[in-house]
This record gives structure tokens, sequence and C-alpha cells, in this order.
């Protein structure tokens, strides 16, 4: 950061990462000075009671927020074993915008209570939590955004706190199509033939059978990016990827791949990155699904409807082609307890009582923090319409004076 000063700081120990510089510090705190807009991200653990303790040693990284697409030439410092109290003093009074990395082993509970905690600290601001292997995704994207037509699937894989995540995008979709935790070889081989089935079906390819041979697996499979693995699980990935394997070097991953989210920006993904509202009294949180398919029964209100909403920005509208909207109306046929199914391929489904059609959509999710604003992308999975509240022509020589609109 250029116009950032420190104050206090012990002699730093460079680190080159990629074509940047940075610098550790443990456990002192700076003092920044000057109108510098700053950014922090934050490597985060939940503790089992979901909270996070006023002695636990964190990680931040903090960056010159002032040009959200720069080649963040402006100077990058990563502390280490700051305590959580700090974090305001880290962030300074100018600071805008937090970002937590969060551990996919963490309860949707976890998570909820991690983010609040953050954001009830006083000097932080539009905290965001995003998945710790997207973040990893972000700093591989970053430093090789290039996409191959006949080897589309880029993977990422994270050890933390002994547990390996792993992350299967498609560069030419430009959609993370699977991630989840890897334990086993069937864990690693059914995340990989999931986005290769995914992408055939994407781009409009002959359906592949979940059968597909490993070796054919394979030929889509551009590269494995690991940071650090270990023992068993390192050999896992050695031995099922071969000369694919490109273990990464940077001691902070995670905290760079958060200041380069921007990266991502036109990146969608197929598990909800925000809260799903059925109405007022419904609410589903932001996260990977825990399955291949995910059910809920749920209860509504009369005149209820489907929307969509982010802790640090608020509501999220939708968009169906040309025509944005607040939401989805949802069908009275549905009835008041209609059960929400959510599938990993990006859908989701509302089921009403036997014999009823339900609503049916194919959402493409954004990835949270990757712009200042964005909406989610939408279409009817069925036959069947789906009616929008509140549309509105985004084309600017067209306009729309109804209140619902119909999309097939």
């Amino acid at each position: 950061m250029k116009s950032a000063h420190h104050e206090t700081l012990p002699t730093p120990r460079p680190e080159i990462l990629g074509n940047h510089c940075q610098f550790t510090h443990s456990g002192c705190i700076p003092q920044f000075y000057g109108s510098t807009l700053i950014g922090m991200a934050l490597a985060v653990s939940p503790n089992a009671s979901g909270g996070i303790e006023a002695d636990t040693p964190l990680s931040a990284a903090v960056w010159n927020a002032n040009d959200s697409h720069s080649d963040l030439s402006d100077l990058l410092v990563v502390h280490e074993a700051v305590r959580f109290p700090d974090l305001a003093e880290l962030a300074g009074s100018e600071g805008n915008e937090v970002r937590c990395a969060l551990d996919l082993s963490a309860s949707p509970r976890e998570r909820r209570r991690c983010l609040s905690v953050l954001s009830g600290v006083d000097g932080l601001a539009n905290v965001t939590g995003i998945e710790a292997p997207v973040a990893v995704f972000a700093s591989v994207w970053s430093a090789n955004p290039t996409s191959t037509l006949g080897q589309p699937l880029r993977i990422v894989a994270l050890e933390r706190h002994g547990i390996c995540s792993m992350l299967v995008a498609n560069t030419v979709l430009r959609r993370i199509l699977s991630v989840g935790i890897v334990e086993s070889a069937d864990d690693l081989e059914e995340l990989t033939h999931k986005a290769v089935i995914a992408s055939s079906m994407l781009s409009g390819e002959v359906t592949v059978n979940s059968d597909l041979p490993w070796a054919q697996t394979l030929a889509h499979v551009e590269s494995v990016h690991t940071v650090a693995l270990r023992g068993s699980i390192e050999e896992l990935f050695t031995s099922r990827f071969g000369s694919l394997v490109q273990p990464e070097i940077a001691n902070h991953a995670v905290l760079y791949g958060l200041t380069r989210i921007e990266t991502l920006h036109n990146w969608t993904t197929t598990w909800p990155t925000t809260r799903i509202h059925l109405g007022d009294g419904w609410t589903r949180q932001p996260g990977p699904l825990r399955d291949d398919v995910e059910e809920h029964l749920t209860r509504l209100r009369p005149d209820a409807s489907l929307r969509f909403s982010d802790s640090a920005t608020g509501a999220i509208g939708v968009q169906a082609g040309s025509v944005s909207a607040s939401g989805c109306v949802i069908p009275e046929r549905l009835g008041t307890q209609p059960r929400l199914r959510l599938v990993d391929d990006g859908r989701l489904l509302l089921l009403g009582p036997s014999g009823t059609r339900p609503l049916a959509l194919e959402l493409h999710w954004p990835i949270l923090a990757s712009r200042p604003s964005y909406h989610i992308e939408l279409r009817s999975a069925s036959a069947v319409g789906v009616e929008l509240t509140d549309p509105r022509i985004v084309k600017p020589a067209a306009t729309s004076g109804s209140t619902a609109s119909t999309f097939g």
C-alpha cells in the first residue's frame, strides 16, 4: 500500500508470492494513515461452539482496496498470530471490507455464528464468508486465467486442520461444478466424475455416464493444484492424478486468494452462495450442499415469494435473460408446506402435494465479494414457466409496465 505507513513493526521477513512481494509479521498491529481504503482477509476456523475465542490466533492479510481489479502491486501485508480483539485496529479506521475463509467442515450454525461475531466488531464492515477452497482457486486462477477446450477442468485441494477439501472448476464455462471433503479415493473420484458429467451436460455434449473409466476422466483435467497436503492424502492425490499435480508453494494461499476474489467476478457456482428465503418465515443459509440432494420441509405464509440475500449487501435480485427481478412467485398450487429440494448441479425445486407440478429452477450463484454488485442467473428447469416478482427489462431501450412476468 503505497500511501500506508507502519509503526513499531519488526524487520519484516519477505517472501515471494508470484510476482508480488509479501511481508509477514508476527503479532504486531500497524497503524494506517492517509486516505487509503483498506481491505482485510481472515483465515478463521469456527470453534466447536460456533464462535471465536478472544485468544484465538488468527492470520490476516491487509491490502489496498482502492482499485478492486488492481494487480496488487501495492504492498500486501500478511499478519500471523493476531488476536481477535486486535482485528479492529488492524483493519484501521477506514477499513471497508472483510473477507473470511470458512472451512467446508464448519456447520451452517458455526458459519453463521462466526460471521456474526466478526460483524459485531467495531470497525469491521461488509464481512463476507467465502469457502477456503474457493479462495485457493482464486489464487490459482489469478496466476493463470486461461482455458483449455479439450481439458477444461482445473482442480484445487487444500488441507487445513487435518481435513482435505477439494474443488473442481470448468475454466471454459467459468463455473465451479463440485466441492467437497476428501477422505478416500472414492470421494476424490466422485467429485471429479461429477464435474465431468456436469461439463458434458452444460456444453451440450453427449451425456457421460458416472461409470466413465478413470483414464477417460483424467483426459478432461488440465491441472491439480494442492496446498499443504500431507501423508496419506498427499499420496492419494499423487497416485490418482500423477503428473497433473502441481503443489503450491505459497505459505498463505488462502489469505492471498481472498485478496484476489475479484478475478472470479464472472464465475458462478452450483451451490447457494446466498441465503434462500421462502417468504419471511423460512431461510436456508449459504454454503455447499451436504449431499448430492438436500431436502427441507418448509412452512409458507400467505403471498410468500422466493428471494435471496447476502449479509454484507442485503437483497440480491435474479435475472432471466434480459429481465431482472427481486425474486420468484411461489405458485399457490404448491400449498403452504412445500418441500425445498436443492440438487448439487445447481437446480432448486419446490415440491407441493402429490400430482402438482413443482417449481423447478436452474440457478447460477455468483462468487460473493467478487464484484460491486451481483444477481443470480436463473432459468426454468422444466416445461413450466417461472413467474418473476417485480420484473424489469435490463435492456436500456425496453420498458416493462407489469408487476410479474413468466419465463419458460
